[in-house]
Parts: C-alpha cells; structure tokens; sequence
C-alpha cells in the first residue's frame, strides 16, 4: 500500500494549553521576571517577542523563520546580551514542552492508519527546532 497521510503537527497533531499561542510568550516574560533573567514587564516582553518574530519573517523575505532568527531580533530589540538570549530561548523552549498537548483522539487515528499499512507523514512550518519538533 502506497497511501501516505500527512499531518501538520501543530493544531493537528498538537496544540497549546492556552488559548492563543502568543500566551505562552507572557507566561515566559512572567517566568523570565521570576528568575531574574529579565526586567522587563511580562506584557512588554510579550510584544516585543511577537514583534520580532514578525520582523524576523519581514527581513528573511520568507514567511518561515528559525527561532534563532526570531531571537537575533528579539536581542537587537531589547538590548539583551549573548549568554541572556540563550537563557530566554532555553526558557522558551521549556514553556513550549510544558504547553504542548496532544489534540484529542489524534494518536488513536494515527495509530489506525499505521495498523492498516498506511505511511504517516508529519509537517511543520514553526519556528520551533525540528529536533524540538520530533521529540
């Protein structure tokens, strides 16, 4: 059998335990204030990472970016040094595994189609690593 499915992996095959993606980036500038890695108010850091994302994407001339393109941007932005980006996006990337859930009744269809022979294929165009991605 020669079928293959392709799922897009997010709000396919995973979603967000918040109701906008862009939530999960004021629970990081709350999270980033906490520690003390960040002094800057969690909803001015919440804009400021949605607005270097979309300027990111703007710059590139593509609509897919990587997250550390999104960061470069996001540290000219805010004035953030070096070994301070790769703490936010260390810290983004575990706010992002902790809000990851799969969407209901997903794996169950998946799991049919793999036990009738078909080949399963996942896609993403998000910014998230794709080793991120695969785990």
């Amino acid at each position: 059998m020669n079928t293959i499915y392709s799922f897009d992996v997010f709000d396919t095959v995973l979603t967000r335990s918040v109701g906008s993606p862009s939530s999960a980036f004021l629970l990081l500038g709350r999270q980033l204030n906490d520690k003390g890695i960040l002094e800057m108010p969690a909803e001015q850091f919440a804009k400021c990472r949605i607005q270097s994302e979309i300027n990111a994407r703007m710059e590139n001339e593509k609509e897919d970016v990587s997250l550390k393109e999104i960061y470069s941007e996001l540290a000219s932005r805010i004035k953030l040094k070096k070994h301070d980006i790769n703490k936010i996006l260390t810290e983004e990337l575990n706010i992002e595994k902790n809000l990851i859930r799969p969407v209901p009744g997903i794996r169950e269809k998946i799991d049919k189609l793999r036990n009738r022979g078909y080949r399963i294929i996942f896609l993403s165009d998000m910014y998230l690593p794709s080793e991120f991605i695969r785990k």
